[in-house]
Formats: C-alpha cells, structure tokens, sequence
C-alpha cells in the first residue's frame, strides 16, 4: 500500500500543482471562463483523490497498528465550521439545519487535525443522511471534567443512548 501510494500520490501531486499555476493564472491569463471552472474541477478532483489515497493509507496503518497521531492545538469552532461548509448543501436538501456552540473554555484542543476532521465528516454525514427532515443537527463542544467533550446529536434512528450512555465523544483537553 505505501507503494501504490507513492506512485498514485505523484502525479496526483503534480496535476494538483499544474491546476493551480492555471488557477493563479501565473504564466498568463485564461480567456475562456469555462476553462477556469474546468482547472477548478479539475483541482478539486485531484484533491478528493488525494484525500481518499490517504484515508486508504490511514486505514491499513491502523490496522498494522502503526498509526500515529500528530497532536497539536486545533481551534475547534474554526474546524467544525470548515466542516460544516462541506454538509451546507445536503443539510439544505435534506432538510435539517445545523447548529453549532462550542464553550469559550473549549475552544482549543490538542488533537491530530486531520483524524479530527474526520470523525465529524463521518458523524455529521450520519446525522444529515438520518435525521428526519425538519429537524435540528446539533453540534456542541463544552469542557467536563477537564475533557472537551464533543457532541454530534440529531434525531435519527441511530444507536440508542442507553447503549452508548448518552450521544458523547470525549476528547482530551
């Protein structure tokens, strides 16, 4: 898998970068605005693949057990908001608002950024994909017991709370 990544990874790399030298429009300008929707596409593609590549990788590490974190303050009403953006069109589709406080208190976490993206694309997509229409996802982040504990709760069929004692993710603070 670390093969295949390096040798996906390259030149997923290199069209990313050519796409954007186009973007900026650094050797001169596009004339056809097609034509920067199309560079934006195409940056944008690559960008996801890259992405899915490195899920895949992520996968196979955990499974090895070799998987390592990289813990540094992240500023959680900025990421989860950055997050959101992502879901702003199906949340409208599906007809569920999104909704998010984070407690002054916990406003800065030490996690690895990227994992933490994660979990909340794959608990906010559950939530909009199961929440009946006309409800309210609610994301909330507030310290207890020296934890910042991180809640994704809507009102779908999910797993009941007496299974899991409560909608909770406890992240370290």
């Amino acid at each position: 898998l670390a093969i295949m990544s390096h040798e996906l990874r390259t030149p997923l790399n290199a069209i990313i970068g050519f796409a954007d030298v186009m973007r900026t429009e650094a050797l001169g300008p596009l004339q056809n605005e097609r034509y920067r929707e199309y560079v934006n596409d195409i940056r944008e593609s690559g960008t996801h693949l890259l992405e899915l590549i490195n899920k895949i990788l992520d996968l196979s590490k955990i499974e090895a057990g070799k998987f390592d974190l990289a813990l540094e303050p992240l500023a959680v009403e900025q990421t989860v908001r950055s997050v959101l953006r992502l879901f702003r069109e199906q949340a409208t589709v599906a007809g569920v608002a999104l909704e998010l406080k984070v407690e002054p208190n916990a406003a800065i976490i030490h996690a690895d950024t990227r994992s933490f993206k994660q979990m909340l694309i794959n608990l906010i997509s559950n939530a909009v994909k199961f929440a009946p229409r006309g409800t309210m996802i609610r994301i909330t982040a507030a310290v207890k017991s020296g934890w910042v504990e991180l809640c994704v709760c809507d009102q779908g069929i999910g797993i009941p709370p007496s299974v899991t004692n409560g909608p909770r993710c406890i992240i370290d603070s």
